[in-house]
């Protein structure tokens, strides 16, 4: 009996003891996650304590805005109705890939599927939601979000429409035909199912479906990037308006698979602001001039600039970001966050970088009205 009672004792203690071994007895994992979940403890009693000292100091807490209110019944039922009929015009192709073993590049395996529109999708699990489009811009948006099974695992499909009444489509996402689970060879990782030629005709086709014409027009549009990763082709645009290049980006991803299905869409043109200016006073090469002086005066790399090379500059429309002229801390960088409408006609001065010291490029914008610095990247 003495035995039987002792075991059980040493049986609890065990227990009771069993989360307080030492560190070093824990696997590499748990160590890691260990360390982490204590960094991360340390940085939010960080954050808590400046920003009970800044209170004190007279700082107010930012009052986040109320959240958009649910949509009702009747535009619950619309917008379903609505993303069901774009499902029935983008995706004729109704067979898809299944990824066996995700992100191995070196030997990926799917398998075939048949009747993924016709079969899976109509047993959708559907959410439709409002949600803003950020704190900053004034518009929200319509979520129509679909969550599918194929092969017992969840797929997701989904929609966002801008909330004014338009019906415009911002972005759509159909994880079907995305990686990984688009098939690509091994090892050359070119395509099977399709060409460039055809993929930017399609890319053409599938913008006009959404109201974006002109979209291989040089003088509409500038193709920032694009290339065929992973079985998708990818082409990145950013629109011109007048006759100047802006940053609102527009974007086509296109499956590797018959019939060129589309994998995204996404669409920033609805924030354009209608007051852009055109005053142009400093030339191009007045604007170089600044750039170099603003570069010498404010980049923070000290021992960089005199190895930096002007490359070229133009006018663009850019958001100020004031980094190097006000920054945050020693990295240069400002934290000042503009808002959506403020932007402003710059030259964007770029120069390079000696081969071998990271990203090649480092951007100075002056105003091209006024030759204030109104920022840069690097």
């Amino acid at each position: 009996m003495k035995t039987l009672v002792l075991f059980f004792v040493l049986a609890v203690a065990s227990c009771i003891f069993a989360d307080r071994r030492p560190a070093a007895s824990l696997p590499d994992e748990a160590r890691r996650k260990q360390k982490e979940e204590e960094s991360l403890t340390k940085h939010l009693a960080l954050m808590e304590e400046l920003e009970r000292e800044a209170e004190t100091a007279g700082w107010k807490r930012p009052v986040p805005p109320p959240p958009p209110k649910p949509p009702t019944r009747q535009q619950k039922e619309h917008y379903e109705s609505l993303a069901l009929k774009w499902v029935e015009r983008l995706w004729v192709t109704n067979n898809c890939f299944v990824a066996k073993n995700p992100f191995r590049s070196d030997k990926p395996v799917w398998t075939y599927h048949r009747g993924v529109w016709t079969n899976e999708f109509t047993r959708s699990k559907v959410d439709i939601s409002r949600k803003p489009i950020s704190e900053s811009m004034p518009w929200s948006r319509i979520e129509s979000r679909y969550s599918f099974n194929i092969t017992d695992k969840t797929r997701k499909c989904y929609f966002e429409f801008l909330d004014d009444g338009s019906d415009t489509v911002l972005i759509v996402n159909n994880y079907v035909y995305r990686y990984p689970d688009v098939c690509y060879s091994v090892p050359d990782h070119k395509p099977i199912h399709t060409n460039e030629r055809e993929a930017r005709l399609k890319a053409a086709e599938y913008a006009a479906m959404f109201g974006v014409s002109n979209l291989w027009d040089k003088t509409k549009f500038e193709c920032r990037s694009f290339g065929f990763f992973h079985g998708v082709w990818e082409f990145a645009f950013t629109p011109c308006v007048n006759g100047y290049p802006t940053l609102y980006p527009v974007g086509v991803h296109i499956a590797d698979l018959p019939g060129y299905p589309l994998g995204e869409w996404f669409s920033c043109l609805y924030q354009i602001p209608t007051n852009l200016t055109t005053k142009v006073v400093l030339t191009s090469e007045e604007g170089r001039k600044k750039g170099f002086e603003y570069l010498k005066k404010y980049f923070p790399l000290k021992e960089l600039t005199p190895k930096l090379t002007f490359h070229s500059n133009r006018l663009e429309y850019i958001s100020p970001n004031y980094n190097y002229i006000r920054p945050a801390d020693d990295s240069g960088f400002s934290d000042y966050a503009p808002k959506w409408d403020e932007v402003a006609l710059v030259w964007n001065n770029a120069f390079q970088k000696p081969e071998g010291t990271g990203f090649p490029w480092v951007s100075i914008y002056v105003d091209a009205a006024t030759g204030e610095m109104l920022g840069g990247a690097d």
